[in-house]
């Protein structure tokens, strides 16, 4: 028989082609769907989603700018998803890679989005770290506690600032306000030769008379990886005792009346030999230890229009490395950084068709060099620095009996900076069963303070893109949706290390982005779901060496140009349900070596699949919930690419994975 010419993308096409052929043929009408996708975003998924496009205007999925996606607490628990890794993973466009120091990072359509181009919120709050921006991904934040996760794919900066560049994630915790609840949960993750994870969570929540309290305590702790981590030099070190993981996570919210209050504290620690480039002799220990209180009251001023007073304070001891390890190898490193915010938000209906978003921030950030050492972290030559900022936006919601429109405005000042100002306008267009979305935003991204103190003349970073969402509902319960991007980023702010000296410095590297789509299809029925997508980028206008294939430039380093996601539920009785998914990431590039003369080699990395089986069973006895799977069927031992020419070598995962969950709850 000769041998198929066929490639291993083509087949995954041709095995999703043939599955839509026979989900249209044979698939269930199911009137739910068609009511969730003409739901209220208050009410979609029987959740409380806040349209984070349009602050909290509650509109339909279709009607809704922005390129949105939700994950939702049924899709979550059905998953047995490890981490919050694995949940946005399946996100189209996301993806992860691997900056210094063990640090994950996200990348968002090809670009590397790890520091400061991507908001993290959990509850509403601001969880990147001030100092260099960063969000570290891998037994981070328990997904137990996760109720839904809200997510903007494309700018959010004319509502959330900076941060939000590429992209902005919503985490919002369960809790349920006014319904007595205990939920108890515990998970066991093992590898070949050692376990992968184990957690244990609590929630709580308890109504005293009009006071409503909800708590969230998880406790994780994690191996990274058992593989064998090589660095660029050809040295060597087993991951098994290497790559511990430490996690605490608390958060407390308190409620009365139009008054709330919420308090998170996550420690999060991780072990790492592998730095820069050359490995460390001996395993250090870094820290991200953070700190977050909110409080806010709720107004009623006109109608329906409401005044939101708001206050936040952050402090966060990100990167610091103190234990007897880093002392030894010169790598001690201990700092805080803080901010204290106050805001004041103004929304509600204007009329039936028109709506009003608007607030006013200021805000002030510290960092400071703690403990015993004679470096001055900053460039003024203190061992303090202090930065201010003041913004304000506005948006509009406008719908017509014939098209819908959106706009947004906001206006930035900050101490060192300047002036920023970016529109956002959005246009959408309903008929029937399909609609269409155009969006339009400019981004900004003001340097932080870590950029700051190692930057060379840096600016600011700014970036605009174009989106086109078209969709399209099949049938009363399959809906198919394609959209189209273009993101272009100016003078980018890229980290780099000067390989004579070993500085590390910031600077802007000129101009990058990226083109392409992203194709979603949704299937749902009474015996389940079936949702899968396809994402696709190529480069534009790219003028970074830093990021370049040099043999393929349409494509940049450590993101796959095509990749395909695959989740379904299967009812197999009304309590046991069967949930197969895997992820398909075509060819890679990553440099993992040096050659004699110590210049970087590069290296593809063959096509991969991630498959894993996750079977749950629902009330084994009542109110106890149980489930088991495998994660990575294949054993593909996946590894994270640095998607820069950084001197940092491919970063080993976890090998197969068999995952236990047990839940109890008490209602």
């Amino acid at each position: 028989m000769p041998k198929s010419s066929m490639t291993a993308f083509q087949r995954m096409l041709v095995l999703f082609l043939f599955i839509l052929y026979g989900s249209c043929l044979f698939g269930q009408e199911d009137p739910e769907l068609d009511k969730w996708m003409n739901m209220d975003l208050e009410e979609l998924g029987k959740v409380r989603l806040l349209s984070i496009s349009v602050g909290k205007k509650n509109l339909s999925v279709r009607e809704s700018p922005g390129i949105l996606s939700l994950i939702t607490a049924a899709e979550i628990e059905n998953s047995g998803a490890r981490d919050l890794m694995d949940l946005l993973r399946m996100v189209p466009g996301f993806d992860f890679g691997i900056d210094v120091e063990s640090a994950i990072g996200m990348g968002i359509r090809g670009n590397w989005a790890h520091e400061g181009k991507v908001m993290i919120l959990l509850d509403g709050q601001e969880m990147n770290e001030l100092l260099y921006a960063t969000f570290p991904f891998g037994s981070h934040i328990p997904v137990e506690q996760i109720d839904r996760i809200e997510i903007i794919r494309g700018p959010g900066s004319s509502l959330y600032g900076g941060f939000a560049e590429l992209a902005v994630i919503n985490i919002v915790t369960k809790n349920n306000p006014g319904g007595d609840k205990l939920a108890i949960s515990m998970g066991y993750g093992q590898m070949s030769r050692i376990y992968a994870r184990r957690n244990i969570n609590l929630m709580l929540d308890q109504s005293v008379g009009q006071i409503q309290f909800n708590l969230g305590v998880g406790v994780d702790q994690a191996n990274r990886s058992q593989q064998d981590y090589t660095d660029i030099y050809g040295s060597t070190y087993d991951m098994k005792d290497n790559s511990g993981v430490n996690s605490l996570f608390l958060n407390l919210g308190m409620a009365y009346k139009k008054f709330s209050s919420r308090f998170v504290v996550d420690r999060y620690d991780y072990q790492q030999r592998d730095t820069f480039d050359a490995i460390y002799e001996l395993p250090i220990k870094y820290c991200f230890y953070s700190y977050y209180l909110e409080s806010k009251y709720e107004l009623p001023v006109w109608k329906n229009l409401k005044l939101v007073p708001k206050i936040n304070y952050s402090s966060q001891n990100p990167w610091n490395s103190t234990d007897e390890n880093a002392v030894a190898q010169d790598n001690y490193y201990k700092v805080r950084v803080e901010r204290l915010k106050f805001s004041v938000n103004l929304s509600g209906d204007i009329s039936k068709s028109v709506f009003l978003n608007s607030s006013i921030i200021q805000y002030t950030d510290w960092g400071s060099v703690l403990g015993d050492t004679s470096e001055d972290l900053y460039f003024n030559g203190e061992r303090k620095i202090q930065y201010s900022g003041l913004a304000f936006f506005m948006q509009s919601f406008i719908k017509t009996p014939w098209l819908i429109f959106s706009a947004g405005l906001r206006y930035d000042h900050h101490n060192l900076y300047g002036d920023s100002l970016v529109p956002w306008i959005g246009i959408n267009k309903v008929y029937d069963k399909f609609y269409a979305k155009f969006l339009f935003g400019q981004t900004f991204r003001v340097p932080n303070i870590a950029n700051i103190n190692l930057g060379r003349d840096i600016k600011s970073e700014k970036s605009n893109e174009f989106d086109l969402e078209l969709g399209y509902q099949i049938k009363p319960n399959m809906i198919i949706s394609m959209n189209f991007f273009s993101t272009g980023i100016k003078n980018t702010i890229v980290y780099n290390v000067d390989p004579e000296t070993d500085e590390e410095f910031y600077e802007n590297f000129g101009q990058t982005g990226t083109w392409g789509f992203e194709l979603e299809y949704l299937l749902k029925g009474g015996w389940g779901y079936f949702n899968t997508n396809y994402s696709f980028y190529r480069t534009k206008e790219n003028k970074l060496d830093v990021f370049i294939v040099p043999t393929d430039l349409k494509v940049f380093l450590g993101f796959p140009a095509h990749k395909f996601t695959l989740n379904a539920n299967i009812l197999l009785t009304k309590d046991l349900s069967a949930n197969p998914s895997l992820i398909y990431y075509s060819k890679r590039y990553g440099y993992d070596a040096v050659d004699e003369e110590e210049n970087p080699i590069l290296t593809e990395f063959e096509p991969v699949i991630l498959a894993n089986l996750f079977l749950n069973y629902k009330n084994i006895v009542k109110n106890l919930d149980a489930g088991l799977g495998v994660y990575d069927l294949f054993d593909k031992n996946f590894h994270f690419i640095q998607p820069y020419n950084g001197g940092h070598a491919p970063f080993p995962g976890t090998s197969r994975e068999i995952v236990f969950r047990l839940r109890y709850r008490i209602e």
